[in-house]
């Protein structure tokens, strides 16, 4: 674009020449735009991991708005990104893509194009891919609170009432942090609260069902729904090491630099997608099945199901759909 530009400008003027000439000058101009988008949400991102007076959920509410930011800026800028729907509406299926609606097809679109450019870059150049990470845990969430905030308020306020099967929760699961299962929460539950009250649901329609309201018995009754063990261990990993680990305040920890293959497992346990035979490290499985919440007995159970199942993974996305989407019609925007 560059030698294209500076070419016709030592060109004999002409009026097509010079029509050319500015059209490539608005596009060189808004691409340069974009890439200082670029710049600055990665910035903003980095500073907000330096403060340590925030809680996860307050940076992280921090981050969605620079995310929202971001999309706004390049839609108002007017440069067109690739429609990545085709490619995602293969991937998920038609009608999971359907399912997810509008808003958050935007948003793995705009963390698509985020993830395609930082792999432009050379690795000799270390690309973090923060950015992108926090962008799938974003959509993720927003899943997560559409389907499944209402039967966890339910499940949570019939618990509170409860101070005797707390105490049994408490004994039952005792590496579960009942506490904060049952905050208060602002607008939005983050992925792990909603993780620890489905499992939470999950005790209680065992035990006490008539707690529960028929909304949440069936929320939690869902057979490939995040009650299920190793949807809730790799729910938990998500939001503990990504989408609170990336913003950590510690700058040389090095939890919050995310590299590409570390990017590219996040879009498999997420999105399924795994056009590079990712593998399942040690290091990744130890932290899943050895998650917050979890018995040891639990942790081999996972180990056995992940180890033999993670070729065909589908994605939480997927497993989602499958548990709540079939028998819903599709989101309007």
């Amino acid at each position: 674009m560059g030698a294209l530009k500076e070419h016709l400008a030592t060109r004999q003027d002409s009026a097509k020449d010079q029509a050319l000439l500015e059209a490539i000058s608005s596009v060189t101009r808004r691409l340069d735009e974009v890439g200082v988008l670029r710049r600055e949400l990665g910035d903003r991102i980095d500073l907000l991991r330096q403060d340590a007076l925030r809680s996860d959920d307050e940076k992280f509410s921090l981050v969605q708005a620079a995310l929202q930011r971001y999309s706004d800026e390049i839609a108002r800028i007017g440069v067109a990104t690739t429609d990545y729907s085709p490619y995602f509406a293969e991937r998920l299926g038609q009608p999971c893509w359907d399912w997810i609606g509008p808003d958050a097809q935007r948003m793995f679109s705009t963390g698509e194009d985020l993830f395609l450019h930082l792999s432009s870059h050379p690795i000799s150049s270390e690309p973090d891919f923060t950015p992108a990470l926090l962008n799938l845990c974003r959509c993720l969430e927003m899943i997560l609170n559409y389907e499944l905030k209402s039967p966890c308020l339910a499940i949570r306020d019939a618990v509170r009432r409860q101070t005797a099967v707390k105490n049994d929760i408490s004994r039952a699961l005792p590496q579960l942090d009942l506490d904060y299962a049952l905050a208060n929460c602002d607008k939005n539950m983050s992925i792990g609260q909603i993780a620890s009250l489905v499992r939470v649901g999950k005790f209680v329609n065992r035990f006490r069902p008539a707690l529960l309201t028929p909304e949440a018995k069936a929320a939690v009754a869902a057979p490939e729904g995040p009650a299920d063990v190793v949807q809730f261990a790799i729910l938990n990993h998500i939001g503990s090491e990504f989408r609170n680990g990336k913003i950590h305040c510690q700058r040389d920890n090095p939890r919050i630099f995310t590299d590409r293959p570390e990017m590219q497992r996040a879009r498999k346990l997420i999105l399924g997608i795994d056009e590079d035979g990712v593998d399942l490290p040690k290091p990744l499985l130890n932290k899943i099945r050895f998650g917050e919440g979890l018995s040891y007995a639990e942790g081999k159970e996972i180990e056995k199901k992940l180890t033999e199942g993670w070729a065909g993974f589908p994605g939480l996305v997927t497993l989602l759909w499958q548990a709540y989407g079939q028998t819903q019609k599709t989101r309007s925007a």
